[in-house]
């Protein structure tokens, strides 16, 4: 219990996921946040039809923290108070590093695949363009 709670406060000090849902004592301590400088990481899986996704969910690390276990079909935000250099991983192993240099107002999108069958999973994460993360998140639902 104690490294789970050390373990989410870590995370907590870099970035701030955001939910849709939240009540009011908590909506007022987002809106202070959102005042701050801040850059967005965009993480999604490609649209795929249901019959075809994977059942598996592809964790997601910044600069080696465990922030979220992506399903198909989704996306999720993420707010960075934090300039500077970040890894962005698939896995722990160090397969799949994507080295970002994040400056406040930018936003980074990142593609998120998983390949192969229930044996021989593997994950891939790819730097998007924006626009082309914006037009391919706009068919995907929010987690």
């Amino acid at each position: 219990m104690i490294k789970s709670l050390v373990f989410c406060m870590s995370i907590l000090l870099f970035t701030q996921i955001s939910f849709s849902q939240t009540n009011s004592k908590d909506s007022a301590f987002i809106k202070r946040q959102d005042s701050l400088p801040h850059a967005t990481f965009y993480f999604y899986r490609s649209f795929v039809p249901l019959i075809m996704k994977s059942v598996k969910k592809i964790p997601i690390y910044v600069n080696d923290s465990l922030v979220h276990n992506l399903k198909a079909n989704n996306y999720i935000t993420i707010k960075v108070f934090k300039e500077g250099n970040f890894t962005v991983a698939a896995d722990k192993k160090g397969n799949t590093d994507t080295p970002v240099k994040v400056k406040f107002g930018k936003e980074y999108f990142f593609k998120c695949d998983g390949l192969g069958g229930f044996v021989n999973f593997r994950t891939t994460i790819d730097l998007v363009p924006v626009a082309d993360g914006k037009k391919e998140t706009g068919i995907l639902t929010t987690e």
